[in-house]
């Protein structure tokens, strides 16, 4: 089984790609590298950092997933890799709805070794729920919470495990 994404965010990460490649380009030749370049044009070299942090958090919205009986395979689209997971080195798994400004969402969390490994959300995936069944028995299901975005970002880039029911 292999996941489908919705069209939505892969056009933005498109457009973020884009407008990062802008950025960097422009920032070099006319900031670092322009006619009145000096040294301390330097210390803006940091503010590169910038689009790079942005084409991070979009390669999330550009993975496919495929899903076989040993594990699941995660293709990332922007940087051109691959990783795959095995069903046997997974702990467990967990579900939380999050809750944002206008609706909730349904996330599932795979966890492996006591820390988050993979964050799979119904908004990035139009098959979320045939997922979630192929997950489920795989793996154990250690229950729901229910999390408001903030602690979801919170703890899946600490990669820290909430406590679960």
């Amino acid at each position: 089984m292999t996941s489908k994404s919705y069209l939505f965010p892969l056009l933005f990460s498109f457009l973020g790609i884009l407008f990062s490649l802008f950025w960097i380009l422009a920032f070099t030749h006319f900031v670092i590298f322009g006619s009145d370049f000096s040294l301390t044009n330097l210390i803006l070299l940091p503010v590169l950092l910038i689009p790079l942090w942005i084409l991070y958090v979009l390669e999330g919205f550009l993975n496919t997933l495929t899903f076989t009986k040993e594990g699941v395979i995660i293709y990332k689209m922007l940087f051109l890799r691959y990783k795959c997971i095995h069903w046997k080195s997974l702990d467990y798994s967990f579900e939380t709805t999050e809750s944002g400004k206008g609706s909730n969402s349904q996330v599932i969390y795979l966890v492996k070794n006591k820390k988050l490994i993979m964050r799979i959300s119904d908004v990035n995936y139009k098959n979320y729920f045939d997922i979630y069944n192929y997950i489920n028995s795989n793996i154990e299901n250690k229950g729901t919470l229910k999390l408001t975005l903030f602690d979801s970002f919170k703890y899946f880039t600490k990669g820290t495990i909430p406590k679960l029911p």
